[in-house]
């Protein structure tokens, strides 16, 4: 019994350390079959100023979400300061795009959840803004 709750707890740690990267597309958690979330920003690395954040929806099977609630939570955890809501819209594809104006040249974090069809997820991606 021991053996298994201390595989359990690696994995679990495992996959919410996935969640953050430094990378563009970040892994989801969520329940097994939900949604698969990954984030893109324009331009990539994210420079001071406005900035273009596309979230990709996709379902267990691969197929794209639409008409789903997308909310990004960003804040600045070198600075300890919170950063601007996002609601990104809908292009009706399963693509949800936002601008951002970012301000200070540092570590941003964006937390992004999705809520589709009774289904949700989360991913947060860490970037360096120059």
């Amino acid at each position: 019994m021991f053996k298994k709750s201390l595989v359990l707890a690696i994995v679990m740690s495992l996959a919410a350390c996935s969640a953050k990267t430094g990378d563009a597309n970040a892994s989801t958690s969520g329940d097994p079959g939900t949604l698969a979330v990954t984030a893109a920003f324009t331009p990539d690395p994210p420079t001071q100023g406005n900035d273009t954040i596309t979230v990709t929806l996709k379902d267990a099977s691969g197929n794209p979400v639409h008409g789903a609630q997308v909310k990004i939570a960003t804040n600045m955890p070198t600075m300890s300061m919170k950063g601007p809501d996002l609601t990104p819209k809908d292009n009706g594809d399963g693509t949800y795009t936002t601008s951002a104006k970012l301000d200070y040249n540092t570590k941003w974090s964006f937390a992004i959840s999705a809520d589709a069809n009774g289904q949700h997820a989360t991913s947060t991606v860490e970037k360096d803004v120059h």
